[in-house]
């Protein structure tokens, strides 16, 4: 019970915690692409892993401004294996769609076996590439067309860290 609280709880904090005002973007997202495209609202990914096993794994989002065709993708020099969901394959996109409406929050998935020998906390390297809506253009959850994305595409990278409890 508590492995799914937590994370929960946690998700929950974070999210209440930007919306307030209380928890900046980190400084490599910034850097990257300025501030109002997605970032992450975390750099912790949930939930903990175990040492070379596979698991379902998330990362908190959120956006400035209203974003589309967000894709994500991840690496890490302690993974052994990593994929994404079947629906989209050689990258991640948010649970309801690859929209994100400005302010609103989503998680992306993946699935990651850390190496065998891996312990304690491991950075993954994140990659997010979207297209901004321009201003006025209906968006996702305003009544717009969802299917159409236009706007000028951008990427960002940062960081995350995953903890990995070892073997026993």
């Amino acid at each position: 019970m508590r492995s799914q609280t937590v994370p929960r709880v946690a998700a929950a904090a974070a999210a209440l915690a930007v919306a307030a005002g209380v928890v900046a973007a980190p400084a490599s997202a910034v850097q990257a692409g300025g501030k109002d495209g997605p970032r992450l609202v975390d750099k912790a990914v949930v939930p903990t892993v175990r040492a070379g096993v596979a698991k379902w794994v998330k990362t908190w989002w959120t956006s400035r401004s209203d974003v589309c065709d967000l894709r994500v993708t991840v690496t890490g020099d302690d993974v052994a294996a990593l994929t994404y969901p079947s629906n989209t394959g050689s990258y991640t996109s948010l649970s309801r769609s690859a929209n994100l409406a400005g302010g609103d929050f989503d998680y992306t998935a993946f699935r990651v076996t850390p190496d065998a020998d891996a312990a304690g906390f491991i950075t993954l390297q994140v990659s997010v590439s979207y297209t901004k809506r321009p201003a006025g253009t209906p968006g996702p959850g305003s009544g717009g067309d969802e299917a159409s994305c236009s706007g000028h595409r951008s990427h960002r990278a940062t960081t995350a860290r995953l903890y990995v409890r070892p073997r026993s």
